[in-house]
């Protein structure tokens, strides 16, 4: 690669590389309907789904007054664990990443999701080859991913100005701009278009945007 272009991707899995938002909203549904809370649709799901999860379980209505935010966080691992087959890659997901693999561009995972779960589905998938180095969290909690991305960095010798993150969701940009690296968004994931936009990122609808951008600004992203 010539210098100053982009050597490095470093891609969120949730929602980026993994088409789950359905699936999270039926199990989301699920222990909201044990609760007597009303139902998500997909509109609401990509209005209101954030980061820390705690947050986003306040918003549609859990009360931790009543239980502990583990007790749901926790069942909607268990429902999820066993229902992830039912999800799909995005297509053209596992040709971008033989298209960057060709290249000689370094890629790794930096999600939120639970590593050994992450570890999991990137075999089921049969992805995980694609990848240097996978890193998700310690827990079921999804509290914030910028403590891993700090480790993964400095592990793997990144250097930031050649690492670009390509995610989507609003904490895939605050974690990318604390990382000091460029950020990439996909608007077919688990917030909206416009949340997207309003992080000042540029944001794509598929992974042949995400190609074709990379090409035109010679990999090199502001």
């Amino acid at each position: 690669m010539e210098n100053g272009r982009i050597k490095n991707i470093l891609w969120d899995w949730n929602g980026t590389l993994l088409n789950d938002m359905e699936l999270c909203i039926d199990c989301m549904n699920t222990l909201m309907e044990e609760r007597s809370l009303p139902r998500l649709s997909p509109e609401l799901y990509r209005e209101v789904f954030t980061f820390p999860i705690r947050d986003y379980l306040l918003k549609i209505g859990f009360d931790f007054s009543k239980e502990a935010f583990e007790v749901p966080a926790d069942q909607f691992v268990v429902l999820y664990n066993r229902r992830y087959p039912e999800a799909r890659l995005f297509e053209d997901a596992d040709g971008t990443l033989e298209h960057f693999s060709r290249l000689g561009i370094r890629q790794f995972i930096l999600s939120a999701q639970e590593h050994g779960l992450l570890e999991r589905m990137l075999e089921y998938y049969k992805i995980r080859h694609y990848f240097e180095a996978v890193t998700g969290t310690a827990d079921n909690y999804a509290h914030s991913k910028l403590e891993a991305g700090k480790s993964l960095i400095v592990r793997n010798k990144l250097v930031p100005g050649e690492t670009v993150m390509i995610g989507d969701t609003t904490h895939d940009h605050e974690v990318a701009d604390a990382l000091g690296v460029s950020t990439l968004l996909l608007a077919q994931g688990h917030q909206s278009k416009g949340r997207l936009r309003a992080t000042g990122s540029a944001v794509l609808d598929d992974f042949d945007a995400v190609r074709k951008y990379l090409e035109n600004h010679k990999g090199s992203i502001n």
